[in-house]
């Protein structure tokens, strides 16, 4: 009865004392308490009437105390509690006697509906309760720091209140995010129209420092969303700061923040008897590219594993057989190895490798650090024709470098984007192989080849020399045969068409931000200023109109240019208004029908098949130009637009035929045209019908190649020379 005759106190301060125990009616007159505070004492349990008649209270603190659990009606009774402090006790469970819902466990809290600050730290904790994130709407701040839990799904930190939720120093080693998507879409249900929004009001505060994470394929999801790496919806949920988040596990990756984790290295090993992974090796599953991986590094074995596992979910596997004791290499026929795209065999004994059998699909091949003295010309042929091949490692292998060795050198020089560390190929005797040529590999077939190709040159030679001696000879006959011949191909051989004469541009310079100093430092200077032919060039910081829009100022630039030139780097790739430029110049190039886009590699790329599509169908189909290459400018200015022939400038067509092509008559000139007494003359009617001919009778094709080659026999007199006509 000790506060039986004080109905109206509202606070009570019982803190900093050595209570163990409460009776359980104690509490019961004193209907109008605010504020109770028992911190800084002994109790070891509450009993279950203890708070039943305080509705009026708001704030309770029970900080430091023994209590270890609480599981009957101790806060049935306090509707009005808005802040509620438990922390540094013993409390393991908050869960009543009795499951009350599907959604999870429900707290012994789940009548405070007011609550608003919710401290349990320093507690022995291991779950976030149901009710805590359906019921407390008016939550706003839950302390479960220093606490047991272990794993948080996503649906544990979806609360309705826009709370702020510490989980700090706990325990936890997975953040499952793989249902994040789903709640996303939920919230998206909800809140539609104006989602954005929203979600941004409602984003959950989570805070998750020095927890001891797995950093395993579950954990995938979560270290996207720390890099944001998910959807914007996804990424709107939760405000989680990553600077203290770190792997604990495993250990090659211990103490590595999880925003720099390599995304390949969350791998998760099989566990199901299913999947029979060979003995000593190690088989994981890694599904940011959906991988499966064989891992039998420094295993021992002394030969190749002779079946593989399949994991359902994987589309590729890559095996490890680094640090073993091979002496060859071979595939295993029925060994599950047609989709295994990575053989990682360094540092073994390999002397013979048949690579027959391996999928076409291969992309990386290291056999570095091996006793390999030659590779066969099937092998070298297979890997040349691989296109998916990015990562070929050769070296540290004692090549012998003799004739058998060419076809190796072949492949060096096809594959040099995907041969690394090529420098150190090397022969026996350490010489570089990369920097030999056939000849000297194989002297005697190299004498061979020098004879035969000699004697092919000196019989081309021969040929070029008389084609030349007849050409000259008969040169005005053939441009006349071409010319009037009904062949397209042969009147296009004279001929010199310029269609984009209109074009205000010689070419446009499209290119990324950061290769501007290439194009001003070497482009512009050498196309605009340098050689006999100078070219007008567009670039954007100097010829763009201020004001116009951006994809307006393309259109324009690529239709007044007569090519467009494409400076291609990592940086164009990145580049937005790049590869819009490039799509328009190659549909403007696919109207007119011509090739009008000339492709600059100023760096490399990596593989073409890992491009953006246009640009990778184009790169295919199509010939570049390569930055630093000895013929770079002769090859880009061949490709640019050749100005041609003026022939107003020319007094005569092929040397000595009079120009013709202003006449405005209707009929054909050279079925028409002829000398006579030494002058042009048209065989007109007035001419046919002296010399008593039919006109309705047209000339034979005899008749008018003789009329063709009499006229141009014939020297003109010089006052014809000009290209006059008259008639007879």
């Amino acid at each position: 009865n000790t506060f039986f005759d004080l109905e109206d106190l509202e606070v009570l301060d019982l803190s900093e004392n050595y209570i163990t125990h409460l009776p359980e009616k104690l509490f019961s007159k004193t209907k109008r308490l605010k504020t109770l505070k028992l911190c800084y004492n002994q109790l070891v349990e509450i009993k279950p009437r203890l708070f039943l008649h305080l509705s009026k209270l708001e704030f309770l603190d029970l900080r430091f105390n023994r209590i270890q659990e609480i599981k009957g009606e101790q806060f049935y009774g306090l509707e009005s509690l808005k802040s509620l402090n438990i922390s540094d006790n013993q409390l393991s469970s908050l869960a009543p006697t009795t499951q009350l819902n599907d959604f999870g466990n429900y707290s012994v809290l789940q009548n405070c509906k007011n609550l608003e600050d919710l401290q349990l730290a320093n507690n022995s904790l291991t779950e976030v309760y149901a009710d805590w994130k359906m019921l407390l709407n008016r939550l706003h701040i839950l302390n479960l720091a220093f606490n047991n839990i272990q794993i948080v799904e996503v649906a544990d930190l979806d609360f309705f209140s826009d709370v702020t939720m510490d989980l700090s120093n706990n325990k936890i080693k997975l953040v499952n995010f793989w249902d994040a998507p789903l709640v996303a879409r939920a919230h998206l249900d909800v809140f539609n129209s104006t989602y954005e929004r929203d979600l941004q009001i409602r984003q959950k505060r989570i805070k998750l420092d020095n927890n001891p994470f797995v950093c395993d394929c579950q954990l995938l999801p979560f270290v996207q969303f720390v890099r944001n790496g998910l959807t914007p919806e996804v990424q709107y949920l939760f405000d989680i700061p990553s600077a203290n988040l770190k792997c604990k596990e495993p250990m090659a990756l211990e103490k590595q923040p999880l925003i720099h984790v390599p995304l390949t290295s969350l791998t998760c090993r099989f566990v199901n008897p299913e999947y029979k992974c060979p003995e000593h090796c190690i088989c994981e599953y890694r599904p940011i590219d959906t991988g499966n991986i064989v891992n039998c590094q420094g295993a021992g074995l002394q030969q190749v594993p002779s079946r593989l596992p399949l994991y359902r979910f994987a589309n590729h596997t890559e095996l490890v057989l680094d640090y073993n004791r091979l002496t060859s290499f071979s595939i295993p026929q029925n060994g599950s190895y047609e989709n295994v795209t990575h053989f990682h065999l360094s540092n073994n004994n390999i002397k013979r490798l048949n690579i027959s059998g391996i999928s076409k699909k291969i992309k990386v091949l290291d056999v570095s650090h091996n006793n390999l003295t030659v590779l066969t010309p099937e092998d070298t042929s297979f890997l040349e024709r691989t296109p998916d091949l990015n990562l070929l490692l050769l070296h540290d292998n004692p090549w012998q470098c003799d004739c058998d060795t060419i076809p190796l050198l072949w492949l060096l020089r096809k594959k040099f984007t995907a041969v690394k560390l090529s420098q150190n190929i090397t022969c026996q005797d350490n010489t570089s192989l990369e920097k030999l040529e056939e000849t000297q590999l194989c002297p005697s077939s190299g004498s061979i080849i020098t004879t035969i190709i000699g004697f092919v040159l000196a019989f081309l030679s021969l040929l070029i020399t008389c084609f030349t001696a007849l050409y000259y000879q008969y040169r005005t006959q053939i441009h006349i045969y071409c010319f009037s011949s009904k062949w397209k191909v042969l009147r296009w051989m004279v001929s010199h068409p310029d269609i984009d004469a209109d074009k205000r541009y010689d070419a446009f310079i499209s290119y990324a931000k950061e290769d501007e100093p290439f194009v001003v430092e070497h482009l512009i200077p050498e196309l605009e200023e340098n050689g006999e032919t100078k070219f007008k060039l567009c670039v954007h910081f100097r010829d763009w109109k201020g004001g116009d829009s951006i994809p307006s100022q393309i259109l324009s630039s690529v239709q007044n240019s007569r090519r467009t030139i494409v400076v291609l780097s990592p940086s164009f790739l990145k580049s937005v208004w790049g590869i819009v430029e490039f799509r328009t110049a190659h549909s403007e190039a696919l109207k007119t029908g011509t090739s009008k886009v000339i492709v600059i590699l100023k760096e490399e790329v990596g593989a073409i098949t890992e491009l953006e599509d246009e640009l990778k169908a184009y790169l295919q189909m199509n010939t570049y130009v390569k930055w630093g290459s000895p013929w770079f400018w002769q090859q880009l200015k061949f490709a640019l637009p050749h100005p041609p022939e003026d022939p107003d400038d020319i007094s005569c067509f092929f040397g000595c035929f009079p120009k013709i092509s202003k006449d405005t008559r209707s009929h054909n000139v050279l079925q028409n045209v002829c000398l006579k007494d030494g002058e042009v003359a048209y065989v007109t009617e007035m001419s046919e019908k002296r010399n008593g001919k039919d006109l309705n009778s047209p000339l034979s094709p005899e008749k008018k190649s003789s009329l063709i080659i009499e006229c141009v026999d014939t020297k003109l007199p010089e006052h014809h020379q000009n290209g006059t006509v008259i008639n007879v």
